[in-house]
């Protein structure tokens, strides 16, 4: 009979071994006859397989009648076996003590503690601006003169410093985070109360400088540290939207801050030009600011039940904490709900201040758009003057 199918050659198939006579059992031998007819010149190779199986199995059960037996020979193989695979490993590992598994050719240098940590303070999380000139400058009109009576007042009302520390979550898109930042900078935000925060959970890749700008968790350092003077601080791992405010009420405590601001990575900010007298959006802040701490945490406030948990500039694209609110414990308030997904546990937190008696304020500074594009060249178009980019150094002032 010749096969007929497509995956095995067209050869002859191998008739089945027939037992020529009745199989009989001599000795505890198998004395049994096969007919082997005569073979085609082409076999099958299903059939031989088929066959191989079928004698290996016929052996088997005529010969090893002690399965006891069978069990110890292949207990003492498989301790020879892991003798011999023991024995090996300890020859691989002391031909392999002396060698360079980390030649400095294929590796960055590992950095060292001093290239994290700052001079002033040696915390390798938190990261200075650079003793350097800023730039772009801000605008004249935007600058808060230290003179100004909004000034003047909320220095001797807030002895906190900074005044207004501002925090600026970054997760992705380093071109989105440069407008935001350049946008409160040019508003008057003054650089040095900026905190970047470095959640993109790349460990010491952005430090280090090994991301490409093509890469989405890219932040460039030393352009925010140095050309625009703000503060960085990372993250140990990538934390999620919850654990990310926690760690700012954290740090804000550790820092016996009393308030602070933090914005969305994706927004840009202006101040109202056609107000009249026109002031700029720092401004409106400093005087939003001097006339919500009466009802901060002022111990009339507190008997009267005046105290408010946080203030809106823009829904929450823009916050103002009451920190002291998250840490009395009769507020009934607590941390941020780690075990709710992102766009729920701001309602969760939100609802626990309301329903606790703590309202959220609502105030406008100036405008806040947010957006879903950049600008191309942000320090143009956010500062005016000669179009540069932002990459080169070119000439700077201070603000």
């Amino acid at each position: 009979m010749v096969s007929r199918s497509a995956a095995w050659p067209k050869w002859l198939n191998r008739p089945r071994l027939e037992s020529a006579d009745n199989r009989e059992y001599a000795g505890g031998l198998y004395t049994g006859k096969f007919k082997n007819p005569q073979r085609g010149l082409k076999i099958c190779w299903l059939d031989i397989f088929v066959e191989t199986y079928e004698y290996i199995t016929h052996i088997f059960k005529a010969r090893f009648r002690f399965p006891a037996a069978i069990f110890l020979i292949g207990i003492g193989l498989g301790y020879l076996i892991s003798l011999y695979r023991v024995s090996l490993g300890v020859q691989v590992a002391s031909g392999l003590s002396d060698h360079d598994f980390y030649p400095a050719t294929s590796f960055p240098r590992p950095p060292s503690s001093n290239d994290y940590s700052n001079p002033q303070s040696g915390d390798p999380y938190f990261l200075q601006p650079l003793p350097e000139e800023r730039y772009p400058i801000v605008p004249s009109y935007n600058t808060l003169s230290k003179d100004s009576k909004h000034f003047l007042a909320a220095k001797h009302l807030i002895p906190q410093s900074p005044m207004t520390p501002l925090f600026i979550p970054f997760g992705r898109n380093h071109l989105m985070l440069q407008q935001t930042v350049l946008s409160y900078i040019a508003a008057g935000w003054p650089r040095s109360h900026i905190y970047i925060i470095d959640n993109t959970g790349t460990m010491d890749a952005n430090i280090r400088g090994l991301l490409s700008k093509s890469n989405p968790f890219h932040l460039d350092y030393e352009i925010y540290r140095g050309r625009y003077g703000v503060n960085i601080i990372r993250t140990p791992t990538i934390f999620s939207f919850s654990q990310l405010q926690n760690f700012m009420l954290s740090t804000a405590m550790n820092k016996g801050w009393s308030h602070y601001y933090w914005t969305h990575q994706d927004v840009a900010v202006l101040s109202d030009e056609t107000r009249k007298p026109y002031k700029s959006f720092y401004e409106n802040i400093i005087s939003s600011l001097v006339s919500l701490h009466p009802t901060m945490n002022s111990t009339d406030a507190k008997k009267e039940g005046k105290r408010w948990g946080l203030v809106w500039y823009s829904f929450d694209h823009l916050s103002l904490v009451n920190v002291a609110v998250a840490l009395d414990t009769d507020a009934n308030i607590g941390a941020w709900d780690t075990f709710i997904p992102y766009y729920h546990s701001d309602c969760d937190y939100y609802e626990r201040m309301r329903l606790n008696g703590f309202p959220i304020l609502e105030r406008r500074a100036g405008d806040i758009y947010d957006v879903a594009q950049h600008v191309k060249d942000p320090e143009y178009y956010f500062f005016g003057g000669e179009r540069e980019s932002s990459s080169k150094e070119g000439k700077k002032g201070g603000s």
